[in-house]
């Protein structure tokens, strides 16, 4: 005995299918732009040799919320999120962070984890 796939069964797949492959590229969208990590690793930061570490030297352009982290504008005008930045640096206070590349938690997307913080 064949079973023929229903009209509604199908239709079910065909949106369960376009959902998939929306939400998939609404991922891939999220980091396009002239600020997403990697041209920001590529263009800003020196990196150090030993474990990946990257040094980035800029002013601290917010203090973050709920959501996205504090920034750091770089001399060259990019804009990097930081993890870690402590609440006595104030706004527009010149900063030389040193830290890896990673995803936290209390942040939205890829971050600067800031290992050494220093006020100049």
């Amino acid at each position: 005995m064949t079973s023929a796939t229903s009209p509604v069964r199908t239709g079910i797949f065909k949106l369960a299918a376009f959902v998939t492959l929306l939400a998939l590229s609404a991922c891939a969208d999220a980091g396009a732009g002239p600020s997403t990590a990697a041209a920001i690793e590529a263009k800003t930061m020196t990196a150090n040799r030993k474990a990946g570490s990257v040094t980035v030297t800029g002013t601290r352009l917010t203090k973050g919320n709920a959501v996205n982290c504090p920034e750091i504008r770089t001399d060259d005008g990019a804009v990097i999120p930081v993890k870690g930045m402590t609440a006595d640096i104030a706004l527009g206070q010149r900063v030389t962070v040193t830290g890896s590349w990673g995803v936290s938690t209390s942040c939205a997307g890829r971050v600067l984890i800031i290992e050494k913080l220093d006020k100049t």
